[in-house]
């Protein structure tokens, strides 16, 4: 599994159930959405934005603050955040989201984890 410099991390809501998506196609469990983890890697980015059927989305960081050099903030339509230069951590967060159809809004807490870059080949 690739870790890219930047993960996106996409909320959705379709057929009455949660959908966590990102750009590591790390998998998603309906029936334990807060074991979904997104691999950072370290001085990288990380997005949340709204996908089909999720009108908005907020985001709390639990624990692991530290893993940040800059905490989520909204941006537009979108949240960004920022990850420090330390070689391995993790963090729980919230996400908030607001379902289109019905304006209700739940949360979930998926984790965030460093996962620093492979060495270069020796040769």
């Amino acid at each position: 599994m690739s870790v890219k410099d930047s993960a996106i991390v996409t909320v959705s809501y379709q057929s009455d159930q949660l959908i966590l998506s990102d750009n590591e196609e790390n998998p998603f469990s309906p029936s334990n959405p807060e074991a979904f983890t997104t691999n950072v890697t370290p001085n990288g980015k990380i997005g949340w934005e709204a996908g089909e059927g999720v009108s908005a989305i907020s985001i709390t960081v639990d624990s692991g603050q530290d893993l940040f050099k800059k905490l989520p903030s909204e941006s537009g339509s979108t949240w960004e955040a920022k990850i420090d230069n330390k070689q391995s951590g993790e963090a729980k967060y919230t996400i908030t989201y607001t379902i289109a159809e019905s304006g209700k809004s739940i949360s979930l807490d998926p984790v965030i984890k460093i996962t620093p870059p492979p060495p270069p080949p020796q040769d």
